[in-house]
């Protein structure tokens, strides 16, 4: 799979990147389901299809968009990809990323 470009966002193991290259990397992936929770006043959790994700990062009410890895991603039981989709948290299991995966940015 090809690297996916992003930028650093200040904390440690988060790093920030466009939607178009998270959908295009998705293209790619393996796995036709992509598991996900929603955090809210309730955590609710779904398999959602692999076209409805890449759908739902280029929505236009997607504000932003990370990737997270090492103990980033962990503490984010170990769900790499976060969106924040209409002021909603968004995290979804794209399988484990390293550093190794992406092409850092300045």
């Amino acid at each position: 799979m090809n690297k996916i470009p992003v930028t650093p966002e200040g904390r440690p193991g988060i790093w920030l990147v466009e939607p178009s290259a998270v959908a295009t990397w998705l293209e790619t992936y393996p796995e036709d389901k992509i598991h996900n929770f929603i955090c809210g006043s309730i955590m609710i959790g779904a398999d959602w299809e692999r076209a409805s994700v890449i759908e739902h990062l280029g929505h236009p009410l997607t504000e932003r968009v990370a990737l997270m890895t090492g103990n980033a991603q962990s503490g984010n039981m170990g769900h790499a990809l976060a969106v924040i989709h209409d002021n909603t948290l968004y995290a979804f299991d794209i399988g484990p990323i390293t550093e190794a995966d992406l092409e850092i940015l300045p």
